[in-house]
């Protein structure tokens, strides 16, 4: 029994860590977002990406697929993480199938390459007012 005990601690630190590091990860990626964004050049590329974003032609259903039968808060945030030849992907935070469906919808896409590699971009989305 005491072993079990030792295991499940064991089990249980090693989530904690693992919990820590990606919070820790998630939030170096959002301060560094807020950063370029703050930059002349991070405004005028994040003004590019939401226009690329925007004018796909599947974009706004790829969203209302998201936002339908999904109740309660869809308020998200977190960053586009840019890494090579415009290679992107979406962390989005709290993780939730709305988050998880949203980040799906705005991956895989063409889009301007950013100012440098790698890079972070800023991004929130809320049905809230």
């Amino acid at each position: 029994m005491r072993r079990l005990i030792s295991l499940a601690a064991v089990s249980c630190f090693y989530f904690s860590s693992d919990s820590i590091a990606a919070e820790r990860e998630f939030n170096r990626g959002v301060s560094e977002a807020r950063a370029n964004g703050e930059t002349e050049e991070g405004a005028r590329y994040d003004r590019a990406l939401g226009e690329a974003i925007q004018s796909l032609p599947e974009f706004a259903p790829s969203m209302s697929a998201c936002l339908d039968g999904r109740e309660g808060e869809r308020s998200v945030h977190g960053y586009f993480h840019f890494t090579a030849n415009a290679n992107y992907t979406v962390v989005l935070e709290p993780r939730s199938p709305f988050s998880e469906c949203l980040a799906q919808a705005l991956e895989g896409h063409e889009v301007p390459a950013p100012p440098k590699m790698p890079y972070f971009n800023s991004f929130k989305f809320s049905t809230e007012d």
